[in-house]
């Protein structure tokens, strides 16, 4: 079943109060979140210092979840790795939000993760635009519907 909505919920309002997490990574995958959930943690993502690696594949959020985070993303600088593989409900609407965040000046991720995720052209001509204008990406893996994709 996993964590869910509400668990993610309480959790992000622990993140907000106590940013400390030893090694900085927070595996959320394969539990079960949907967008209420994701609004909760982005809003606590925000300001968090100390989260360097965040993992959300294979839940069941959709283009709401996806813009609220990447909304956090644009002023968070110590998330280095985000992987939302496997979160089919993900359209090119998500893809420009999380675009957008990746062409902000304040954006640190040096690796996002893609993968099974169907981005469609033009999808990609969206996030090879913010490529263009990103300085801190250095590895994008695209591995989609089994034409495996990478570029990093």
């Amino acid at each position: 079943v996993g964590l869910g909505n509400d668990g993610l919920r309480l959790l992000a309002e622990g993140l907000a109060c106590y940013s400390s997490l030893a090694d900085g990574v927070l595996d959320l995958s394969r539990n079960d979140i949907g967008d209420e959930g994701l609004q909760a943690l982005a809003s606590s993502l925000a300001s968090n210092a100390k989260l360097r690696e965040l993992n959300l594949c294979n839940n069941n959020i959709s283009d709401t979840g996806w813009e609220a985070l990447a909304e956090s993303l644009a002023h968070n600088r110590a998330l280095r790795v985000l992987s939302i593989a496997a979160n089919a409900a993900i359209t090119k609407i998500g893809v420009r939000a999380i675009s957008r965040s990746l062409q902000s000046r304040k954006c640190s991720l040096e690796d996002l993760r893609l993968d099974r995720i169907y981005i469609c052209e033009e999808g990609g001509k969206i996030l090879g635009d913010a490529l263009s204008n990103n300085t801190s990406l250095v590895a994008l893996s695209l591995r989609c519907w089994g034409n495996a994709v990478s570029i990093g």
